[in-house]
């Protein structure tokens, strides 16, 4: 059985899907049963998912269209 240190040391590469076989079903086996470390699991799944929202910028409707526009006058020139 892993302690919570071990487990909680290797829930990145779990959550990143890097994880593999048994490395995987022990930490599962002790996720069902460590109440503790399924809340940290929650709270750092959902810290990787607001910090990848937070680097995410939507690009102006004007500069996407200049853009387009020179894109497409590039491809048009060759």
């Amino acid at each position: 059985m892993l302690a919570c240190r071990e487990a909680i040391a290797i829930l990145g590469d779990y959550v990143a899907a890097e994880l593999g076989g048994e490395a995987a079903q022990r930490l599962e086996r002790h996720l069902a049963e460590c109440d503790e470390c399924v809340a940290y699991l929650r709270t750092y799944r959902r810290t990787r998912q607001l910090a990848a929202g937070a680097m995410r910028t939507e690009m102006p409707a004007a500069l996407r269209a200049r853009l387009r526009e020179f894109l497409l006058s590039t491809l048009r020139r060759r």
